[in-house]
């Protein structure tokens, strides 16, 4: 006897069973219920979107360090 559901639980994405808690303010993906996220003052965002959206932020940029600059 089939079990009921079984192919639609076996071929469904796990994404489909979680639940979005909101959009990430840099890159505006989904981050869902129970994941890690941080909390700035200007949104939530993923930890791998972190550091690009603190640099943008605070307008910071890579220059080469110079004597007497």
């Amino acid at each position: 006897m089939p079990t009921p559901f079984y192919d639609r639980w076996k071929l469904s994405n796990p994404r489909d069973f979680e639940v979005v808690a909101g959009y990430c303010e840099h890159c505006g993906r989904e981050y869902y219920e129970g994941e890690d996220i941080f909390e700035t003052t200007e949104g939530k965002v993923h930890e791998d979107c972190l550091d690009e959206f603190a640099r943008e932020q605070i307008c910071a940029r890579r220059v080469t360090a110079e004597k007497g600059h």
